[in-house]
């Protein structure tokens, strides 16, 4: 059986640090955690403890079974570049840069895929990043902010550098998390790029799984975000390629569940996360609507 490397994906507001802690406790084969993105902008960042909220006490002190990942979103060179330098220092040389995040109040000021009709940018800021030594730089991106043809542009960009990795969402800016992911384009430009290419989008079962590795075998990593809100066992499900019987997926479930609320017990938003969370945990239940109606009035 091949092996697979699954990413957790980084969603705002769902894989924090309790979530991410949680879920490589109870479920295995996930093999690196994106976080949220690190917003930065003119200024460059020099103080570490202003951060060090948004991880865990292992993942500062590096006890972990998995590699967590910072991602950066800017569009300043100088301060994208500032910040994988204070993260180097502090024990985090692997970075992700954000060039896919959809969202209109990101993209407006030309950050995330906001950026990616500015091939010219995108170079001005990895020509920073590769002046500083002792980093592991890679790319999250989409096919475009209202173009897939934006894509086509980009890609020569990143050939240009040795870029640890570039993941594919196969969706444009303006599809947000509608509609399916165009593989038909990811196909095609697959082959274009020279860094290892990472998968990304709408794996939520065996059935998704397999229809991207039949069609491209020679992948063997996948990052995955709201499939594993839905399903936080889904990695081992992919890797054993077995679906499991509902009473398992219920039992599994629960025993995650507990450390969930446990972990995130005394937070200041407690009540709201835990809605947040239940809008995707519903699907696993036969009465699911029911469950989810119920939380919420709670």
């Amino acid at each position: 059986m091949k092996q697979y490397k699954f990413i957790l994906a980084p969603l705002r507001g769902y894989t924090n640090k309790e979530y991410r802690y949680v879920l490589t406790k109870n479920f295995k084969f996930i093999s690196s955690c994106y976080m949220p993105f690190f917003s930065v902008t003119d200024s460059i960042p020099t103080k570490f403890s202003k951060y060090m909220g948004a991880f865990t006490e292992d993942e500062l002190n590096h006890n972990i079974t998995y590699q967590v990942v910072p991602q950066i979103i800017g569009n300043k060179p100088a301060s994208v570049a500032g910040f994988c330098m204070l993260l180097r220092d502090n024990g985090f040389p692997v970075i992700n840069f954000n060039l896919g995040c959809p969202m209109p109040q990101i993209t407006k000021k030309t950050r995330g895929c906001g950026l990616l009709p500015h091939p010219d940018m995108i170079r001005s800021i990895l020509d920073e990043v590769f002046k500083i030594d002792g980093i592991s730089f890679s790319v999250k991106i989409r096919l475009g902010l209202k173009s897939k043809d934006e894509i086509l542009s980009v890609i020569p960009v990143l050939n240009d550098y040795p870029l640890d990795s570039v993941t594919v969402h196969p969706r444009l800016s303006t599809d947000r998390y509608e509609g399916v992911c165009d593989i038909d384009t990811f196909g095609t430009i697959l082959p274009s790029f020279k860094s290892k290419v990472i998968y990304n989008g709408d794996i939520v079962d065996n059935e998704s799984f397999k229809r991207i590795t039949s069609r491209f075998a020679e992948l063997d990593t996948f990052m995955i975000g709201r499939g594993l809100l839905y399903k936080p066992f889904l990695t081992e499900e992919l890797q054993s390629e077995t679906d499991f019987s509902y009473e398992e997926r219920i039992e599994r479930f629960q025993s995650f569940y507990a450390d969930l609320l446990e972990a995130l017990k005394g937070k200041q938003n407690y009540m709201s996360q835990i809605k947040a969370y239940w809008a995707y945990f519903k699907s696993l239940y036969k009465d699911g609507e029911e469950r989810y109606k119920r939380i919420v009035k709670s």
